[in-house]
């Protein structure tokens, strides 16, 4: 299970570098599959969406495709957010926790698809503001800490329909994401009576395949990579509902 999870980990670390998406598969693994606690899954979790949105981030602002377009107030509702996520998770046992996040990752699978027949019925014309920002950043980030998501796979598709191009949307949402970790990496500190066995192993598995996925996103198809990530989260999240 400590290979597979390290596997897991590196994998998911390649796919968010390419297309942004693919990190609540770390949640579901280490929750579902490899029987840790909420406090440590999310401990884990979070700190490698920690890792690849500050170091993803950095490689799309290098190549020019990181947005600073008034993204402050996103951010900073992306804190806020997260903790309202957190207040609200106090009294949910682990398994509510995996069907709310099944019940995420069905949503964010029909968003991804749905954002490109809303784009190709629609102007490019940027419809971002302030108040769309920090509305963004407060419901995604509550969702994504009271279920275990990470963040960009909820909010790539949704600033893309908000007038993103596709690598700004990429960049912004992975930058995002580490915003909406802080909160949840601190009170999983706070939860967990000890640090979670090859904590540090996870980590630096993912680190390297962020690293390995920002410096190759260039030669993938996004847009391709996307449309699986979308088709298999509906299949699998109704898979999970329902069994």
């Amino acid at each position: 299970m400590v290979f597979l999870c390290s596997i897991l980990s590196l994998a998911v670390g390649i796919m968010i570098g390419w297309c942004g998406v693919a990190g609540f598969f770390l949640p579901i693994a280490f929750l579902d599959y490899a029987g840790m606690t909420v406090p440590e899954t999310r401990l884990i979790s979070f700190s490698c969406f920690l890792i690849s949105g500050i170091f993803g981030a950095i490689g799309y602002h290098k190549r020019g495709e990181l947005s600073n377009r008034r993204c402050s107030m996103l951010y900073l509702f992306s804190i806020l957010g997260s903790s309202l996520g957190l207040f609200l998770s106090r009294n949910i046992s682990g398994e509510r926790a995996k069907t709310i996040l099944y019940c995420v990752v069905l949503f964010s699978g029909i968003a991804i698809l749905l954002q490109e027949i809303a784009l190709k019925k629609s102007s490019a014309q940027d419809r971002w503001n302030s108040y769309r920002a920090a509305l963004l950043g407060l419901i995604t980030g509550a969702l994504c800490s009271l279920s275990g998501a990470g963040g960009p796979v909820l909010v790539m598709p949704l600033l893309m329909i908000l007038g993103f191009s596709p690598k700004e949307a990429v960049g912004t949402a992975l930058l995002d994401s580490a915003f909406i970790a802080l909160p949840v990496i601190i009170l999983s500190l706070i939860q967990v009576e000890r640090l979670p066995d090859y904590l540090f192993l996870y980590l630096l598995m993912h680190l390297a395949g962020i690293i390995v996925g920002t410096r190759s996103s260039h030669l993938i198809k996004a847009l391709y990579l996307k449309r699986g990530v979308a088709v298999f989260s509906i299949l699998f999240s109704i898979t999970m509902l329902i069994r």
